[in-house]
């Protein structure tokens, strides 16, 4: 049977897709066998927001993507998944803490598999320009974030989580962001574009979630100043608190209802929206280049 001739997700060429998975095997050989759920969301320039969400149980590990080239996913994604799997294992072992260059190889893999799984379901759609611009970065693009928090419980799952947003504005240089969660083991893996890494830093910050680091870009590590104490003190929140922080960022109200196929609709008119313009957050004295780290001083860069 032919494979199917479309543009590839990542580069745009136009040539045989293959079959990808969301988590290549020794990802997977390292995750829980629990049930699983896979949470989706949509956004319109009309709402202005999130105007649908889509939540089903299924095992993702085994989730598969025909939307790749061979070279994406044979030579492209393969490589940064080799490159991030060491401490992906380090981290579900519950091992400790990665090198910091091992943890940024960890977060250009998770900005990746965070695009690629919005092609689980029709309704989410990256923007070319994003998807182009991640294929062209040597790491993880410039003033994309991936922040990893470290839990009180290791999940013997895995649970996503991928949210799509609108601005208020279509003209906006950057009319639509996203953010993804990716609960695995004792971590969650929150993944997002540039107009929201600093909106995840801030709620992170507000709810008391000092268990974190970020990876900025592909040289630059955010470490909160209660960093050292939170994971010494065992200060971890609960995989359902950091998932409830996701939905926090927009909005509250929500409610459920269940469509004929038994996928969960989120019901957003009680006028859940992303209503809170403030996507800033002061990261002074808390980012440091990887490569300014002599042994354990670090150099801020803020």
């Amino acid at each position: 049977m032919e494979k199917p001739m479309a543009e590839c997700f990542y580069c745009g060429q136009d040539e045989k897709l293959t079959r990808a998975h969301l988590f290549q095997q020794r990802f997977r050989d390292l995750m829980g066998t629990g049930d699983e759920i896979t949470r989706l969301g949509s956004s319109s320039h009309a709402s202005s927001g999130i105007d649908r969400a889509i939540e089903h149980e299924g095992d993702i590990r085994n989730s598969v993507v025909t939307a790749l080239c061979g070279d994406c996913n044979n030579n492209w994604m393969q490589g940064i998944e080799v490159a991030a799997a060491p401490a992906f294992a380090t981290i579900v072992r519950d091992h400790g803490l990665p090198q910091p260059q091992e943890l940024l190889r960890l977060a250009h893999w998770a900005t990746v598999v965070a695009a690629l799984a919005s092609q689980l379901h029709v309704r989410i759609e990256i923007p070319v320009a994003m998807r182009r611009e991640i294929r062209r970065a040597p790491g993880q693009p410039d003033f994309y974030a991936t922040y990893f928090v470290w839990t009180s419980e290791h999940l013997d799952s895995v649970t996503t989580s991928f949210f799509r947003v609108a601005a208020k504005n279509p003209d906006s240089d950057l009319p639509v962001g996203w953010y993804h969660f990716l609960h695995v083991g004792p971590m969650v893996a929150i993944s997002c574009t540039p107009q929201l890494y600093g909106r995840v830093a801030r709620v992170l910050r507000d709810a008391g979630v000092d268990a974190v680091l970020g990876c900025l870009g592909d040289t630059v590590l955010y470490v909160p100043r209660e960093f050292g104490a939170a994971m010494q003190e065992l200060r971890f929140p609960s995989h359902d608190v950091v998932q409830e922080l996701g939905w926090s960022m927009l909005g509250s109200g929500r409610s459920y209802t269940v469509a004929k196929n038994q996928l969960k609709l989120l019901d957003l008119s009680g006028g859940l929206v992303f209503a809170d313009t403030d996507l800033s957050f002061d990261f002074e004295g808390m980012l440091f280049d990887f490569r300014q780290l002599p042994g354990s001083n670090a150099s801020s860069v803020a």
